[in-house]
């Protein structure tokens, strides 16, 4: 009978993990950024919603960039989707937010340590049941520099031809993947009614 109980015991056991499993390699927030020697991979990351039609989650996500940022945002605006199919009331739009971040990008080490902020062109794309994140420009500034230097998608400029990080830069890399991945983060949890947390 204890063997019958313990067989039992274990099969259970065996079973809520598969099902945990199962549930967190389909958790959506398991989908991230990361950026190497190669530049940002991937492009741009699409997160399935299910229940949730195009027009709730394209108002939603206004709704998120309004509490999000306040007027710490350049602008946002919808522009056509010209890949998409016909919507009611028009083309299928997209969100191009145009916003910045202070204190994202730290560089250089000891007393020359210093972090500014960073600002940034995000593009979300809509469907019924999923939405796409897709990071369109990324600028920082350093105090010593008139001008905006712009951290290309497609490659690094932090990495040696070798693929070694520059010491001065070793900490952006890390940095970038995490305001990438904590907007997509928040994006997410506010479609989804989650509790927001604060990302910087």
């Amino acid at each position: 009978m204890k063997k019958i109980i313990l067989l039992i015991t274990i099969l259970i056991a065996s079973f809520s993990f598969s099902q945990n499993k199962h549930h967190d390699d389909d958790d959506p927030k398991k989908e991230r950024f990361s950026f190497n020697n190669k530049g940002l991979e991937p492009g741009d990351l699409t997160v399935s919603i299910q229940g949730m039609k195009y027009k709730a989650l394209h108002d939603k996500a206004k709704a998120w960039v309004k509490e999000k940022y306040g007027e710490n945002h350049k602008k946002i605006e919808e522009i056509e989707d010209d890949n998409a199919s016909e919507a009611k009331g028009g083309k299928v739009k997209k969100l191009r937010l145009d916003a910045f971040s202070n204190n994202a990008i730290c560089f250089d080490e000891d007393s020359k340590y210093q972090c500014v902020k960073a600002e940034y062109i995000i593009e979300l794309q809509f469907r019924d049941g999923e939405y796409k994140f897709k990071p369109k420009k990324l600028f920082y500034k350093p105090p010593s520099s008139k001008k905006r230097i712009r951290i290309h998608f497609d490659k690094s400029a932090f990495h040696t031809t070798d693929g070694k990080i520059n010491h001065r830069y070793k900490k952006v890399p890390a940095q970038i993947e995490t305001l990438l991945n904590n907007l997509n983060r928040s994006l997410l949890n506010y479609l989804t009614d989650e509790k927001q947390e604060d990302e910087w």
